[in-house]
């Protein structure tokens, strides 16, 4: 009988995209192909072992639950038409917005000057939101690819994914248990009440849960690893100290959108050549009066593209008129 393979995908950060997953018998390589390409819709890659790219009817053996063996997932340059192949980009809104704002700057990669690249991005939410990919603006800008994307707000999704549980991951709320180190982690009960049944386990520390429910400062969780009770009623805070802390939900570097609104704080990635030639003020200044005409003349006709125009242009004018 064989032994069984606990493998992990990480990307070229060494994040984890994949796992750790256990597999009875040896995997083959294009079975992780087709777990990994969920995770990476409309991308292409390799899986690589070391240095040694992997084939697709090779088998993965070795690995234990506490070392597993370690892949990595290259994303590989979206193909030419002349490959045959379509790259399949994030769904967004026919509305075109970088078109009627009219912002230009200077695109470092295209040696040009080029229209900022704004759209209405859907995310798993339903919602459209306005903004810029991060991959396709931090290559504009002359800013780190990764460094771009770690500031994202929200995370796209591709075609096919519209109703997929795989599309609504980046919307769950996880936290991780924090507290209760000296008595093996904190209390769980039944229900919401202080008064409910005391579970006989402890949730604990370092327990990554999914949030179900809040009333207050009770959570109602579902453990996604860690030890304890699979599910369950737990404090947020006890004697005034935090006993779980809300972990910030990791965008996937394809998936990752700059809203507008955010889109000043990212640009603090970019070149010193690219910051030199467009100051932080007289952008947010432009931004602010494109979108007051823009209100005037041509408000978007899809209505999630209108709540996300009306949403970005009340938050700029704030920000504008507080500064």
């Amino acid at each position: 009988m064989p032994a069984p393979v606990h493998v992990v995908v990480k990307n070229m950060a060494g994040e984890d995209v994949l796992g750790p997953l256990w597999f009875a018998d040896p995997p083959s390589v294009d079975e992780l192909r087709k777990k990994a390409a969920a995770r990476v819709p409309g991308s292409r890659f390799q899986l690589l072992r070391g240095s040694s790219v992997l084939k697709g009817d090779e088998v993965v053996r070795g690995g234990t639950s506490e070392n597993p063996v370690a892949l990595t997932l290259i994303i590989l340059p979206a193909a030419g038409a002349d490959a045959g192949a379509e790259e399949v980009r994030p769904l967004v809104l026919e509305d075109a917005i970088d078109e009627q704002m009219g912002i230009l700057v200077r695109d470092l990669h295209a040696g040009k000057d080029s229209l900022l690249p704004l759209r209405y991005f859907l995310a798993a939410d339903g919602k459209a939101h306005l903004g810029v990919l991060a991959s396709e603006a931090a290559r504009m800008v002359g800013a780190d690819p990764l460094a771009f994307a770690s500031l994202a707000t929200i995370s796209a999704i591709f075609p096919g994914e519209e109703q997929t549980e795989a599309a609504r991951r980046d919307s769950i709320e996880l936290w991780e248990v924090t507290g209760g180190a000296a008595r093996n982690g904190i209390v769980v009960r039944s229900g919401w009440s202080l008064a409910s049944p005391e579970l006989p386990e402890r949730l604990g520390t370092g327990a990554i849960v999914q949030q179900k429910e809040i009333r207050g400062e009770r959570l109602l969780y579902g453990k996604v690893s860690g030890s304890g009770p699979p599910e369950g009623w737990v404090s947020l805070r006890s004697r005034g100290q935090g006993l779980l802390a809300k972990r910030a939900a990791k965008k996937e570097p394809h998936r990752a959108v700059v809203k507008l609104l955010h889109l000043h704080t990212a640009l603090a990635t970019a070149s010193a050549d690219w910051k030199r030639r467009h100051p932080v003020v007289e952008l947010i200044q432009e931004i602010c009066s494109r979108l007051e005409y823009l209100a005037l003349t041509a408000l978007p006709t899809d209505s999630r593209a209108n709540e996300a125009f009306t949403e970005v242009r009340d938050q700029f004018s704030g920000l504008w008129n507080s500064g």
